[in-house]
Formats: C-alpha cells, structure tokens, sequence
C-alpha cells in the first residue's frame, strides 16, 4: 500500500505542476498582472503613524482586497477551467490524470463527471473557488471576508485531513475517495 501512497503523492505533484505551467503560460499570454493597490503601504504607514485605528486599517485592506478579486475574475475564471481541463474533462475521457497516467494509477471503474467534481472539491477546492467566484457581486466586502476566510479554513482542514487518511489508512483513501465512491489503483502492466 505505501507504493500506491508514493505513486499518488507523486501524480498529484505531476498534475499540480501541469496546471501551474498552463496557469503562467495563461497570464503570459494574457499579459495578465496582478493589479497592485498602491493604498495598502499608504494605509500601512497611516497604521503605524497612529493616523488610523486597526479596525479602520483591517476595513480598508477589505474592501482593497474585494476590489482586487473583482479585477481579476477573469484570470480566476481561467484557472477554475484549466482545474476542470486537467482534473475533470481529461479523466473523464482517459479514465486517469496525466500524472496517473505517468506514474501507473488508474481509477479502478469509470468515473463519472459528479465523481470528478467531488474529488476536486475535496483535493483541490475546485467548489471553494467557484463559491468565491459567484458571491464577490452578491456579498459586500466584510461578509464576503468573512466567508471566504471560513470556506479557506474549512477547505485547508479537509485537505490536511484527507492527505493522512491517505496515509495512514490501509487501503490509501481519502476523503475524496470516500465521498466521491472512487478508487485509484495500480495499473496492471
């Protein structure tokens, strides 16, 4: 079983730097940048110079950071798709990611597409992001903090729980596996 955990570890690590280069690929072709909010020294030193309280500090880098992500919805909803390109669409068809593929895993049956969706909810907060996406219109700034803060928390939790139960457990499965009703396993040569 610790030659199966190796081999996942090892092509979530393939698949992750897979997105990661589409991801720079994207912004270099894009030419995105990440807009700078020139405010947030200023309040800094404003902070610091006892010209503003703490409460009026954390308020402003709020409605500084809601901004940002609203600037940059259409990077995130880049990112979101390449997600779903390399951890939906192309097991669905192949029956394994590209980094499965390369270090011998497959998912025991075929997969279906709410399997794929939940396993990436799980591993890779493929649904945190999309929540995040669909309420930055709906919420003001302090409740969307407040929200997303929550989900961050709840989806660093689940990944730092799953990622021992794959450990540590017998059979190598996750919370991702369990919730999902999947199974990765060795390939048979």
């Amino acid at each position: 079983m610790k030659k199966l955990v190796y081999k996942r570890a090892l092509a979530f690590l393939i698949d992750t730097l897979i997105v990661s280069l589409l991801i720079i690929l994207m912004n270099i072709a894009t030419g995105f940048e990440i807009p700078e909010s020139p405010n947030i020294s200023e309040y800094s030193d404003m902070l610091i110079r006892e010209e503003i309280t703490a409460s009026e500090y954390i308020d402003t880098i709020i409605v500084e950071n809601h901004e940002q992500e609203i600037e940059t919805l259409n990077n995130s909803l880049v990112n979101i798709s390449i997600l779903i390109l390399v951890f939906i669409i192309i097991p669905f068809f192949n029956k394994k990611t590209i980094g499965q593929a390369l270090t011998g895993l497959k998912f025991k049956e075929k997969i279906k597409i709410h399997q794929l969706f939940i396993r990436n909810a799980v591993v890779n907060g493929l649904l945190f992001s999309i929540i995040s996406l669909s309420t930055v219109f709906i919420l003001d700034p302090k409740p969307y903090f407040a929200l997303v803060g929550v989900l961050a928390i709840f989806q660093i939790v689940i990944v730092i729980k799953s990622g021992f139960m794959v450990l540590l457990n017998e059979d190598s499965k996750g919370l991702q596996d369990l919730w999902s009703k999947s199974e990765v396993i060795v390939e048979e040569v």
